[in-house]
């Protein structure tokens, strides 16, 4: 590091090592990079859970997977646990949540007397990203 006592020629030669400015990156081009990069590697297996679309009434959805948290919590150590993976309420989407689980039977358990969710269940597309 350098301090404010060392000469105004070793701070010119360090930057002349590192190169011109426009060569430079920036810390936000930097995370955009990581991130592009660590998407770019992403793709769904076959051993993946699947993500299930299920509707549910509109201005309903943070409610409802607050209630099937705490079903999740209560079945844990039952003898039969629920076997989802996560519940998800996106921001931007209104009147549907996503379930993550490996069988459609494992979302009919999840959702079995949940007010707020309606019957209708489709099995959601899992795209990779690009």
């Amino acid at each position: 590091m350098l301090s404010t006592s060392q000469p105004a020629s070793t701070l010119r030669n360090r930057v002349d090592a590192m190169g011109s400015m426009d060569q430079m990156r920036t810390v936000e081009s930097l995370d955009e990079e990581a991130t592009t990069k660590g998407l770019r590697g992403w793709h769904a297996r076959p051993a993946d859970p699947n993500l299930w679309m299920v509707k549910c009434k509109i201005g309903e959805e943070k409610s409802t997977v607050l209630q099937m948290m705490r079903k999740f919590i209560a079945y844990q150590y039952s003898e039969e646990p629920l076997q989802i993976r996560s519940v998800v309420a996106p921001e931007g989407l209104k009147g549907y949540i996503y379930i993550e689980a490996y069988k459609h039977t494992h979302v009919k358990q999840v959702i079995q007397g949940v007010g707020n969710l309606r019957i209708g269940l489709y099995q959601q597309t899992v795209r990779a990203l690009t």
